[in-house]
This record gives C-alpha cells, sequence and structure tokens, in this order.
C-alpha cells in the first residue's frame, strides 16, 4: 500500500513569495496578495484532490471566474450538506 503525505501548511501570503507566482501575477497582485493574505477579488483558489501529487492553484495560480465553466448537479460532501440542484 503505498503511503501519502499530507498537504504542507500554505497561505496566499507565501505563495505570493513564490517564483511561480512572480511568474503569473503582477507586482502590484503579488503586494495585495501579501498584504491581505486574500485570493485575488473575482478569482476562485482551486484545490486537486489528491494534493501531495496535483498541479492545481498552489503552482498555477488563482482562476478567474470568467474562465470557469460548469454547473453543480449534485453536491455529496460533506455529507450533512447533500443536495441536488
Amino acid at each position: 500500500m503505498t503511503k501519502y503525505s499530507y498537504t504542507a501548511d500554505f497561505s496566499i501570503r507565501s505563495l505570493a513569495r513564490t517564483k511561480e507566482y512572480k511568474s503569473i501575477y503582477f507586482p502590484s497582485q503579488l503586494k495585495e496578495m501579501k498584504s491581505t493574505n486574500k485570493v485575488p477579488k473575482g478569482s476562485y483558489f482551486v484545490m486537486g484532490d489528491h494534493r501531495s501529487v496535483s498541479k492545481d492553484r498552489r503552482y498555477i495560480g488563482a482562476i478567474p471566474r470568467s474562465k470557469i465553466e460548469g454547473v453543480v448537479k449534485y453536491r455529496y460532501w460533506p455529507l450533512n450538506r447533500m443536495k441536488a440542484y
């Protein structure tokens, strides 16, 4: 059986200091992320299901709302909030 590790702790502030984020955000955006520790307005931070190997938003930045396609049909997690739409 494969043993997986937990995702290391991180913050938006710490991600804004990485070379990956410096290559995709403007200096003004990085400055705001460092000072507020928040995802930029109008963007979403999406994590992969298998975080120890996912190339998710920790590496490629927040995704603008205008780039999200799809509709939620059924939410199953958390179990106490299961719902069909």
